[in-house]
């Protein structure tokens, strides 16, 4: 069953054989071809077809999926990978199996562009939430000084501080230090 078009956020599980996965049975859980992640095309299927030995696709040239990880009985992470030789392999992919169900891993552009957009988003937000309290405690401190009855302004003892007031065109600026 899938969950959605994007790889990243895809998921994939076949329900009926979740509670029989081991290490011996995860290759061909994930080799099932209702797996939208797994390439029909790859070395892994010209083995299966042939019934050689797995220990065969050294030799081949091609895509082929190994299993990289496991820790039973929730997770195993499988690689795929471009072999252009027997001593050089090109990873292209990461999925692990949590609990029966399959994703894809992020690669490094998608989980640096996810965290940078996080960083954005709050970013903007805690400017904006700044701007509001510096609004609400200049409208604030505005009122305090039009309550003074001199002309020149008050600052309450609390602000001196952090105040620092400048006067441009008969406005005043206040400056939060």
């Amino acid at each position: 069953k899938m969950s959605s078009d994007n790889k990243l956020v895809m998921s994939w599980y076949d329900s009926a054989k979740i509670p029989t996965l081991n290490q011996q049975n995860v290759m061909d859980y994930f080799s099932q071809k209702s797996n939208p992640f797994y390439d029909r095309t790859c070395n892994n299927e010209v083995i299966k077809m042939q019934r050689a030995d797995p220990a065969q696709l050294v030799n081949m040239t091609g895509n082929e999926y190994s299993l990289l990880l496991v820790q039973e009985p929730i997770l195993y992470v499988i690689r795929k990978l471009h072999r252009q030789s027997p001593e050089k392999v090109i990873p292209l992919a990461d999925y692990y199996v949590l609990g029966g169900v399959v994703y894809q891993c992020p690669d490094l552009q998608s989980i640096i562009n996810s965290r940078l957009l996080s960083t954005l988003h709050y970013t903007h937000q805690a400017f904006e939430e700044d701007m509001i309290l510096v609004v609400d405690t200049i409208g604030s401190f505005q009122e305090t000084l039009r309550k003074a009855s001199s002309q020149q302004p008050v600052v309450p003892d609390d602000l001196k501080m952090n105040l620092q007031i400048t006067k441009e065109r008969e406005l005043m600026v206040y400056w939060w230090i």
